[in-house]
């Protein structure tokens, strides 16, 4: 007697996570056809929240320096006997200290001196920058957009460090915090991309909000994996909502001041060009919000917060435009 047949159980995002961090898509391109934008975006959180999800792994150099640089007793020899073990990540090192951006002017001949130069916290976040682009701001299916993420958050890294000074905020931790803010969208990117994929995708309009609903809880999941600080997590995760989960809803609420910082540096970065592009349908019309944004009010409401005077806000501004075009 043949058994009767079982309904089929509704597939999750989550079933294949565990081959997310080796880069192939979570999401196949005929799910991506048939789910709902809402219910795709819902599918994401959990798949960010699944306890099986796997980020993008990370150089292991990286890793370990992330970890050093939180040790109030490590020494540069300690940083860079770990840096020497990766020669991609020593390269760029070396090529970062001595760029107009970190140097002085002087050539950098030995990894010592760039080390020296850029110090502990500095050299963590020249070698997260290196690994992000390596290992997560890649996809070849939605390509430019993930390069837009990548140059955005970039540019959003030293803005940060430029507000952080002005503030008296740690810049530091203002860059990395900068630098981290979006690796959520990138992660969303890659669980809809898939390398070894021949076939057109379709318009990421289509699908982008689904992955800003995420992105959030994507990119605190992804910090949280890699050993990223809380505070820093807390501040990366923060940026449209720099007064903490209620917004300005909670009145009363101090600025979180690295996230605040990144916030304002992130309007400077959209304002100057470093904007997030996304893939529409010739049939589609673009929308009145651009990607990934803070709303005005509450970008006020940090300057307030800050006490930022006008004219100050007007010198910000400068130094940013000046920054710029020096920025990789």
């Amino acid at each position: 007697m043949l058994a009767a047949p079982q309904p089929s159980q509704p597939r999750t995002l989550g079933q294949n996570v565990a081959n997310y961090g080796s880069g192939l898509a979570v999401v196949s391109l005929q799910e991506m056809m048939r789910i709902d934008p809402d219910v795709l975006g819902r599918q994401l959180v959990a798949l960010f929240e699944s306890p099986k999800y796997q980020p993008p792994v990370l150089p292991a150099a990286a890793a370990q320096i992330l970890k050093l640089s939180s040790d109030p007793t490590v020494e540069l020899g300690d940083i860079v006997e770990v840096l020497g073990t990766d020669p991609l990540l020593m390269g760029r090192v070396v090529a970062v200290a001595q760029s107009s951006v970190y140097g002085d002017g002087r050539k950098v001949t030995t990894l010592q001196y760039a080390v020296a130069r850029l110090g502990i916290r500095g050299l963590r976040n020249i070698v997260m920058e290196a690994a992000l682009e390596m290992r997560v701001f890649r996809t070849s299916s939605y390509a430019d957009c993930m390069e837009s993420v990548r140059k955005h958050s970039l540019v959003t890294a030293h803005f940060s460090h430029l507000v952080a000074r002005r503030v008296r905020v740690d810049p530091n931790e203002a860059f990395l915090a900068g630098l981290l803010h979006d690796v959520g969208l990138a992660g969303g990117l890659l669980a809809l991309s898939d390398g070894r994929r021949k076939d057109k995708v379709p318009p990421l309009s289509r699908f982008w909000p689904s992955i800003e609903h995420a992105h959030d809880v994507g990119g605190a999941a992804m910090l949280r994996m890699w050993g990223v600080s809380d505070e820093l997590a807390t501040a990366a995760s923060w940026v449209h909502q720099p007064f903490g989960p209620m917004g300005l809803r909670n009145a009363d609420a101090p600025v979180h001041p690295l996230a605040g910082c990144v916030a304002l540096a992130d309007q400077m970065a959209q304002r100057l060009g470093a904007r997030i592009h996304v893939e529409t349908d010739s049939r589609e019309t673009t929308g009145t919000r651009a990607p990934d944004t803070t709303g005005s009010a509450l970008l006020l409401a940090v300057r307030d917060a800050f006490k930022l005077t006008p004219a100050e806000t007007l010198e910000l501004d400068g130094a940013a435009r000046e920054l710029y075009p020096l920025i990789g």
